[in-house]
């Protein structure tokens, strides 16, 4: 594992950011942080548009990388990934198991099974016996997540063209889910809620050590709305992070972190900590880049959360490595 790059890629409306990862026998070491600016256009969701464009800029990334960073674990939006938990018979394995999950995906989503690309896993505490025309029927529920396949192969294509190894996709809040999982373990904040704002978004997410992180993203019609300076707001707030204690399977929330571009201030914290009975700090996402970089990978703090994604998704494609047993 010690030799094992792996470079996260995320695509933004003006750039394409990358963050290359090594994980050592002690910690995460990030060898470089990289950005190429892009057309708006380049990057849409139809990469089948300008696809010499696309391979064009993709090529001027790999040869900024180091030689060996050539496999690349990359966000995609969270709108282009469907998750559903979906329960199949246990003693399904290998290609018969990703044909049942496949299948039943494709029903729920009116679809052909051959539109999709899905990745999955056996969601904990899920499974169910039941007795079926006189017989015990063991099932299995699964966490899947789905993807049109044709953007999956369209990406993917480019890449190789460019000399990458695609190795992995992830939706971008998971790849944020994977930094904050990171933060919480070296600043010892396990079982922390992360609020995240950007734009008109608030995203929630719990990532405790060695369970699949939950997460949840709120839209607001305005910025207004995910501000904490109006008691509205703040109300909507409250009543949310209540709803997301009882949704989530994971234990209790002992705190939260406010990050992103409004964050309450001082007397907003002790107001929200006094309602909710929980601590209320805020944190710089950013110190995740901070901490394993140098001065000269200096970050921009307007480009916080799309380095963040990558560095996110370099994350999840070691962690895949691992899980893999092919590093």
């Amino acid at each position: 594992m010690g030799n094992s790059l792996i470079t996260g890629l995320d695509f933004s409306p003006k750039s394409v950011k990358a963050v290359v990862l090594k994980q050592t026998s002690q910690a995460l070491r990030l060898i470089c942080c990289k950005e190429i600016p892009i057309e708006m256009y380049v990057f849409s969701d139809n990469f089948t548009q300008d696809y010499q464009e696309i391979v064009k800029k993709l090529k001027e990334l790999r040869k900024s990388l180091p030689s060996n960073s050539r496999k690349v674990s990359i966000t995609i939006d969270d709108a282009l990934v469907i998750s559903k938990k979906i329960q199949i018979d246990s003693v399904l394995e290998g290609s018969e198991r990703l044909h049942a999950l496949t299948t039943a995906m494709s029903q729920q989503l009116a679809c052909y099974p051959n539109e999709l690309s899905i990745d999955f896993f056996a969601s904990d505490g899920d499974s169910s016996n039941h007795l079926s025309n006189g017989y015990q029927c063991n099932h299995t529920c699964y966490q899947v997540y789905a993807t049109k396949k044709s953007y999956a192969i369209h990406i993917t294509q480019a890449l190789e063209k460019a000399g990458f190894k695609p190795i992995l996709m992830d939706s971008k809040a998971r790849c944020l889910a994977f930094v904050w999982q990171h933060i919480c373990q070296i600043n010892s904040l396990e079982n922390w809620l992360l609020v995240y704002s950007i734009g008109v978004r608030l995203i929630l997410c719990i990532s405790p050590r060695e369970t699949e992180p939950y997460i949840h993203t709120l839209h607001a019609i305005n910025p207004s709305e995910v501000t904490f300076d109006n008691a509205f707001a703040t109300k909507q707030f409250i009543d949310e992070v209540k709803r997301f204690k009882l949704n989530c399977a994971a234990e209790s929330i002992k705190g939260i972190c406010f990050s992103g571009e409004n964050k309450p201030t001082g007397d907003e914290l002790e107001r929200l900590s006094s309602i909710l009975k929980l601590p209320c700090k805020t944190i710089s996402l950013l110190s995740i880049i901070q901490h394993l970089c140098t001065a000269s990978h200096f970050v921009e703090a307007s480009e916080e959360l799309s380095f963040l994604m990558a560095a996110g998704a370099s994350m999840s494609g070691l962690q895949w490595l691992v899980e893999s047993k092919i590093a």
